[in-house]
């Protein structure tokens, strides 16, 4: 009982309301009346009588347990109603998917008639496409069968041709091979004439050269700290007759009294000897001097 009045607050603040009343009452009954006098409160104007009735702790629970149950039967019927709208909520949810599912159905079917009517379609353009190709392939093979049979014929003439223009060109090989073994005589005959003239030609200038060389080596005179293995590489500028236009050393070695010396040798020994070829002279000439 004192569970369902701590469910209750409201029931349990109006059921010991009443109990304070009923002693309140009670106390009242006591002090002015015996115990045999029925109770009797006089709360209003004289002439008026409020009787006032005691209510019985078991009545009062019967009352309170009613009441719970009520409430309780409230609480079903309302959970009762709320599975009933749930379980039609469910039922309707349950008939919308259904409904979605055979329109997907449906929508899944048109598709796929779809899909196979395209098909059907690429099937008949493919076989049309295919025997297509395959007689654009048979006028190929006869195209090109023809054109085998005009390329033996072709490759015959051309056979009998190559053989005629071979006869023909190993005669001219014949006649040319001969034209080029004269002629490889001749340059080699003309080789070696300019050789032993070049020969000639180089021992003339070397001659010529050494006959420079020479007369500067005469001229030239030790300078002091002189060491052995210096050169220097004299560059110089002439007349006809040989005096000299130009000194100028491009490279030298030794210390510049060495270079100094090398120098004034080269104008001590003009003029310069000439060739005996006068073939061979040249205004600029170089020869290393290296005592």
């Amino acid at each position: 009982m004192w569970q369902d009045l701590r469910a209750h607050p409201i029931v349990a603040l109006v059921v010991v309301a009443l109990h304070l009343l009923f002693f309140v009452l009670l106390g009242m009954n006591f002090h002015f009346k015996s115990p045999s006098t029925p109770l009797e409160v006089s709360l209003s104007p004289p002439g008026e009588v409020i009787q006032a009735v005691a209510i019985d702790a078991r009545e009062f629970d019967r009352q309170a347990n009613e009441q719970r149950l009520a409430e309780q039967r409230q609480r079903e019927a309302a959970a009762a109603r709320e599975r009933e709208r749930q379980e039609a909520e469910r039922r309707a949810q349950q008939e919308r998917q259904r409904q979605q599912e055979a329109e997907r159905r449906v929508q899944q079917e048109r598709q796929r008639q779809e899909a196979e009517r395209k098909a059907q379609q690429a099937r008949e353009a493919q076989a049309a496409a295919q025997r297509a190709q395959q007689e654009r392939e048979r006028q190929e093979a006869e195209r090109k069968a023809q054109q085998e049979r005009q390329r033996q014929e072709a490759e015959r003439k051309a056979q009998q041709e190559r053989e005629a223009q071979a006869a023909a060109q190993r005669a001219q090989q014949e006649r040319e091979r001969q034209e080029a073994e004269r002629r490889a005589q001749q340059e080699r005959e003309a080789q070696a004439a300019a050789q032993r003239a070049q020969q000639l030609r180089d021992r003339q200038l070397a001659e010529y050269i050494g006959a420079v060389r020479a007369a500067v080596q005469r001229q030239w005179v030790v300078p002091p700290a002189y060491r052995s293995g210096y050169k220097a590489t004299v560059f110089v500028r002439q007349t006809p007759v040989g005096y000299i236009q130009e000194v100028r050393l491009e490279s030298c070695t030794g210390d510049e009294l060495f270079c100094r010396s090398v120098e004034a040798a080269v104008r001590k020994a003009e003029p310069l000897p000439t060739p005996t070829d006068p073939a061979l002279f040249s205004r600029e000439i170089r020869f290393t001097f290296e005592p």
